[in-house]
């Protein structure tokens, strides 16, 4: 069942170029506006969040159940394609990316920052100084935030969804929006970027994996396995190194004075950049694989 849902997702997805139809985000942030009003769950740390992702995932749990024993389990098809559809990332990783690298060949940096920023915005990353001057540092950003973008938008969903079910996409993708809508000065935005990052700490460790399993084994393999459990340094951060492995960049993690820990390299150039996607692409191929393997022998 989960075999044949991501391959009717990717194939709808192929189709339609993206969920964009099924993306409308409007009833959870009304829902997520409704419980803010409610001064009891308000006055709870966590009390909104914990709310506002449990009793979607619980009304669709009960629809898979009452398919399931009322119906027939092959009818869940019907909510796995729908619900991975929605939980995909919107941000357009492949467009920004196409327009990122056209910049480049154009020696156009303004607009290859500005792509960046974007980026950067939409998806709550921290800004990096960047120099407009420096193509190596400029690209340096976009392997990273071009990393965590196709991890946010594909990779995250699909652990989940691998693991929960399509449960487990929806909570990421809710979790992802309802940081996204807090004003950065919310009290709530720590607690809810935290619980995020949590999500996602395993994803980024299973995908740095695979990105040494399909680029360079060697230079991958040692950073993650170096900081695999690290638990002071950003998803992107830990991304950027994997990314930086792969590809045969010569990366290092170093501790900062506020003791987080992020990564650093020396050179890179577009064409590194263009492999990204590449790589990516790889990755995916190999998650898909691995899953048919397991359904066809297990």
């Amino acid at each position: 069942m989960t075999l044949i849902s991501l391959l009717l997702t990717w194939a709808v997805m192929q189709l339609r170029g993206s969920g964009a139809l099924l993306q409308r985000d409007t009833w959870f942030l009304r829902w997520q506006a409704h419980l803010h009003g409610c001064a009891r769950l308000s006055n709870i740390d966590g009390g909104v969040l914990f709310v506002a992702l449990v009793v979607p995932l619980l009304l669709l749990a009960l629809l898979n159940v009452v398919l399931v024993l009322k119906v027939s389990p092959l009818l869940m098809i019907f909510i796995n394609i729908p619900v991975l559809l929605y939980s995909f990332g919107r941000t357009d990783t492949e467009q920004n990316f196409g327009d990122y690298i056209a910049a480049w060949r154009r020696d156009d940096s303004a607009a290859c920052v500005n792509i960046l920023l974007q980026i950067d915005s939409e998806l709550l990353l921290e800004a990096l100084p960047v120099d407009t001057n420096s193509w190596a540092q400029l690209h340096r950003h976009a392997l990273r935030t071009f990393a965590y973008s196709g991890f946010e938008r594909v990779f995250a969903v699909l652990f989940w969804f691998l693991l929960l079910g399509a449960a487990g996409a929806l909570l990421y993708r809710l979790s992802s929006l309802y940081v996204q809508s807090l004003d950065a000065s919310a009290d709530e935005r720590h607690l809810a970027a935290k619980w995020l990052w949590l999500l996602e700490w395993p994803a980024v460790r299973v995908l740095g994996l695979s990105l040494a399993m399909v680029g360079n084994f060697v230079g991958c393999f040692s950073l993650w396995r170096e900081h695999l459990f690290c638990l002071r340094q950003s998803s992107a951060q830990m991304l950027l190194c994997s990314v930086q492995g792969a590809l045969g960049l010569e990366a290092a993690m170093t501790e900062t004075e506020d003791t987080s820990v992020e990564c650093v390299q020396v050179g890179c150039s577009g064409h590194q950049v263009e492999a990204l996607q590449a790589l990516l692409s790889r990755a995916l191929l190999l998650w898909v694989s691995a899953v048919a393997l397991f359904t066809l022998f297990v």
